[in-house]
Formats: C-alpha cells, sequence, structure tokens
C-alpha cells in the first residue's frame, strides 16, 4: 500500500493479507504486526515501472493498494534503501485492489457506526447487496515493467 509520499518518494508498507471470521470481519493474527515492513521508492519509479505501462492514469497517491504475493523478505522491504528497481521488491503478479481497499474502508467505517443487521428483516435487500457486488469489476491484474523495457519521460529508453 502506497502509506505517504513525500517529495519526489513513496513508501510503501506492506503487511500479512487478512483473515475473515464467520460473520465477515476482518482480522490479522497476533504476529502480523512483526511482518509488517516498509520499502522507500522513487514516485518517478512507479510511474514508469507499475502506473503507466499499466495504463493507471492517477498519480500514486496515498491509499493506493496492491496485493501481491511475496513468499520471502524480498530486497529492498528493509526500508534502510532507497528502491531502484520495483521488480525486486515485486517479483510476481500485482493487482491494483485500489478500488476494493478503498470500499471496505468505507463500510468498515459505516459499520463500526450503524445497527446491526442481522439479514432476516428483508431477504430482498440482500439479494440486492449480491447482485451489486457481483456487478462490481474485479480487481486488475498489473505488470512490474523491467528496468531495460521502460521509456522514460522524455520518450527514451533507460
Amino acid at each position: 500500500m502506497v502509506e505517504e509520499v513525500v517529495g519526489a518518494t513513496i513508501e510503501l508498507m506492506r503487511w500479512p493479507w487478512p483473515h475473515a471470521d464467520s460473520r465477515g470481519r476482518l482480522f490479522w493474527t497476533p504476529d502480523a504486526e512483526e511482518k509488517v515492513m516498509t520499502a522507500a521508492v522513487p514516485q518517478r519509479l512507479m510511474r514508469l515501472q507499475l502506473y503507466r505501462p499499466n495504463q493507471l492514469l492517477r498519480r500514486p497517491r496515498a491509499g493506493d493498494t496492491f496485493a501481491a504475493r511475496i513468499s520471502s523478505p524480498a530486497p529492498g522491504w528493509a526500508g534502510d534503501v532507497q528502491v531502484d528497481d520495483l521488480a525486486d521488491i515485486f517479483p510476481g503478479p500485482v493487482y491494483d485492489v485500489s478500488a476494493e481497499a478503498r470500499e471496505a474502508a468505507k463500510l468498515a467505517y459505516q459499520g463500526a457506526s450503524s445497527a446491526v443487521f442481522d439479514g432476516s428483516q428483508n431477504e430482498d435487500l440482500l439479494a440486492e447487496a449480491r447482485e451489486q457486488r457481483e456487478q462490481r469489476p474485479k480487481a486488475r491484474r498489473l505488470r512490474v515493467t523491467p528496468l531495460n523495457e521502460v521509456i522514460d519521460d522524455e520518450g527514451d529508453a533507460r
């Protein structure tokens, strides 16, 4: 997730994917906090290797959220050195789940401040919500463009 944008540097934060309990509430395992890691990435690199090649028209912004399977501490996630190639921190497929993450945050906020609805009051509401959920666009798979294929802002190959 893009945690913070400071000048030309982006701080990415990664942590394990949450689990869901029987009621659909998200939770993290007790050791999840120990697995949180950060990476410092030049904003230009994010645009050149991830956003532009995948036609993400927005600039990187706090809250942009990506899903990726990273099985081991990939180089660059120590947070002490600036990353110079996104392929080092995202060795496999990357999915843009920003819209879903924003929706989950809204639902969590609204759920914390609203009455409990057990679903028995109106089956039609549940059916309508299910239908709307199925019509939402799915998370988009992105490709981290290798540095040797990147075209910079001036149109030159890197």
